[in-house]
């Protein structure tokens, strides 16, 4: 039985509240995001009257804990859809409540934004690949292997704009992957995801760059010079003199 018409919306692809619009993003502001992400995700419409509320209320977004917030962050980006919402954040003015600094990096410089998207665009399209490295992680360690991989990839999808924005080089390929671990960790703030997983990301995008953290310049072996050597003088003492 549905008592509030839940089958009746579904059909009309819109999204329908059942707390009263004053109390649900009170109650619970991650609401907020996932309104957002089913929305976007489904195809489905946002009411007016909705959308108005989310704009009142996101400023509860600020007191949300880190945790719930970067898990809602990897949800979004492991959905297949991520590019898009990651456009309705921008929209509706809620980025800056995961990442403030993406967000502002995103409004002072178009072309990372546009660098950022596409990336997304490509994270979207290896949905089905991330989902069966879950599937056969989980089978192979207890569930562990295969989430901490995919937290691993989605990463450095997402790191991937602003870590390569610096040329890199081999010669000091070390130094600054330790340098953008740090500056990774202080850009996605305040998120925290595993340490484990942000090594990792970093690293993939190293690997995938031809470069890793392991690597030593390469020295030029110069060969050496043979000079032709003069026999050593003979001891007169020593000689034999022939009559």
């Amino acid at each position: 039985m549905d008592f509030v018409g839940g089958y009746k919306d579904l059909r009309a692809k819109k999204i329908k509240p059942i707390i009263p619009l004053g109390l649900i993003f009170k109650e619970d502001p991650v609401r907020i995001v996932r309104c957002i992400k089913y929305g976007v995700s489904a195809g489905f419409l946002i009411p007016f009257s909705l959308k108005r509320a989310i704009r009142r209320d996101s400023r509860l977004l600020a007191d949300v804990s880190p945790s719930r917030m970067t898990e809602e962050f990897f949800k979004i980006l492991a959905s297949g859809k991520a590019e898009d919402v990651f456009r309705a954040l921008v929209e509706f003015r809620i980025l800056h409540y995961f990442v403030p600094s993406v967000w502002a990096r995103m409004r002072e410089d178009i072309a990372y934004a546009n660098r950022l998207f596409a990336d997304l665009n490509s994270l979207d399209k290896q949905k089905l690949e991330l989902e069966n490295t879950i599937a056969e992680n989980e089978s192979a360690n207890q569930g562990q292997g295969g989430k901490s991989r995919t937290l691993s990839v989605i990463l450095s999808y997402f790191l991937k704009s602003f870590l390569l924005s610096d040329a890199l080089s081999v010669e000091d390929s070390g130094e600054k992957f330790r340098e953008s671990l740090l500056a990774a960790r202080a850009f996605i703030q305040p998120l925290n995801p595993p340490r484990v997983d942000l090594e990792a990301a970093v690293l993939m995008i190293y690997r995938n760059s031809g470069l890793s953290p392991l690597q030593k310049p390469k020295r030029i072996r110069q060969r050496k010079e043979h000079k032709n050597k003069k026999p050593a003088p003979v001891d007169s003492a020593d000689s034999t003199q022939l009559i």
